[in-house]
């Protein structure tokens, strides 16, 4: 049997090569019965020798349509964030990710091209709910917006937030590493070197995450002297090398830095100043991003591969039953001591 042209060959073409109903060959098609027509091993044979003569390939979408599903998760983000190498703060996320949709028998769909006037990226660019191509999505990154996600939230469309977030009228879904138990570890690991005056510099930003540090800082300085712990805001990278002679004057054998990014500033700022790390300061960071220059530092290790694949199974569980949500997990975070911590001088 001929198709015309290039036209691609459809169930039709089939049925009728094989010399059985549209309805025979898409009960075998798509593996599933026939309604109360029994079909033998023998027409089912039929069927697919027909389907290899003529090269039928099934609409993928349509059976997945058929079945109440696309079988496509989304990935969604209101910034750049995809990585161009191995190193980038988002590819582990990334990487759990696509492990677990694989492992779910889903395919992936990078949402990307939403853009407003203004040129920022959006869910609701032509009106409507461009993420609707997909089953459910994973929000990866920062920078949302809060009207856009109470509007997911309102029209209960399935998605998961990587990290902890907080948005005024709508409870979501997230996968968060917990950057407070993460924070009073780091507290407990400088106290058991000997470390008595232990400080936190930080930055200006508000987001949940530090928020959370600063929460896991408070909790541990609550369980010693609070003087003893004093906290210092970096408004400025110029301020750095102040803030520095500050704490050592003051007595301060350890800094926890809130991010990589102050971790660095007040790593030059000792170098200027000839404060040796860690033979004169201790230095731990919480910003948790593999800086090639400073392989070195203690640092906070954020499971983000444990995340995406935790994002993903609770976005599936989401699939399964809409009203479970919001989902909420929180992963422990894990330390990484390397010699830039010691005890103190006098120890």
């Amino acid at each position: 049997m001929a198709i015309s042209g290039q036209r691609k060959p459809t169930q039709s073409d089939v049925a009728a090569l094989a010399g059985v109903s549209p309805a025979i060959v898409s009960a075998v098609v798509n593996a599933r019965p026939a309604g109360n027509i029994r079909v033998s091993e023998a027409t089912r044979e039929r069927v697919r020798q027909a389907v290899r003569e003529l090269g039928y390939v099934p609409n993928i979408a349509a059976r997945n349509l058929a079945r109440g599903r696309n079988h496509i998760l989304g990935i969604f983000s209101y910034e750049s964030v995809f990585p161009l190498e191995s190193m980038n703060f988002y590819h582990e996320f990334l990487v759990g990710i696509e492990e677990a949709a694989e492992q779910a028998g889903y395919n992936l769909l990078m949402f990307s091209a939403a853009k407003t006037a203004g040129g920022g990226r959006s869910v609701y660019s032509d009106g409507g709910n461009s993420l609707q191509l997909a089953d459910g999505s994973v929000l990866v990154g920062t920078h949302e917006r809060p009207d856009e996600i109470a509007t997911l939230a309102q029209e209960q469309y399935p998605f998961v937030i990587i990290g902890r977030r907080a948005f005024p009228g709508a409870e979501v879904s997230y996968a968060a590493g917990d950057y407070a138990g993460g924070t009073r570890d780091a507290v407990k690991a400088l106290t058991r070197l000997g470390h008595q005056k232990i400080a936190m510099v930080r930055g200006v930003g508000e987001h949940e995450s530090v928020v959370d540090r600063r929460a896991g800082f408070a909790q541990a300085r609550r369980r010693v002297a609070a003087a003893s712990s004093p906290v210092r805001t970096l408004e400025d990278d110029r301020r750095a090398g102040r803030i520095l002679t500050e704490l050592v004057e003051a007595g301060v054998t350890a800094i926890i830095a809130e991010s990589t990014e102050i971790s660095q500033v007040l790593r030059r700022a000792a170098r200027r100043q000839g404060v040796g790390i860690p033979r004169r300061l201790s230095l731990l960071d919480l910003g948790g991003k593999a800086m090639a220059d400073e392989p070195q530092i203690s640092t906070l290790v954020i499971p983000r591969r444990e995340m995406g694949r935790t994002a993903v199974q609770l976005l599936l569980k989401l699939l399964d039953d809409p009203t479970a949500g919001p989902l909420q997990s929180t992963i422990p975070c894990q330390l990484k001591l390397t010699d830039s911590i010691g005890p103190p001088p006098d120890v």
